[in-house]
């Protein structure tokens, strides 16, 4: 049955990365709890993750003035010095 695991968790992260809402997900993997579904069928998807980072940064930077730092690895964003 680990197969079956395997194929379902696949199967949720493509439908994510297509777009698909989760509680459609959830109901497509006939699962009774959206954070079930969530939390073990469902892979983070790295670049829709990256393209709303950058959507918060140009949000950031247009109203707050904030500009990103980004001399680490990951994108820190830090409020500019009064």
């Amino acid at each position: 049955m680990v197969w079956l695991a395997a194929f379902r968790r696949g199967w949720g992260t493509r439908l994510n990365e297509a777009g698909v809402d989760s509680k459609e997900i959830q109901s497509i993997l006939r699962h009774a709890d959206v954070s079930t579904t969530m939390a073990f069928y469902v892979l983070p998807d790295q670049k829709r993750a990256r393209k709303g980072l950058k959507e918060l940064e140009q949000v950031a930077k247009n109203k707050y003035g904030v500009k990103a730092n980004h001399s680490h690895r990951s994108s820190v964003v830090r409020a500019p010095h009064s």
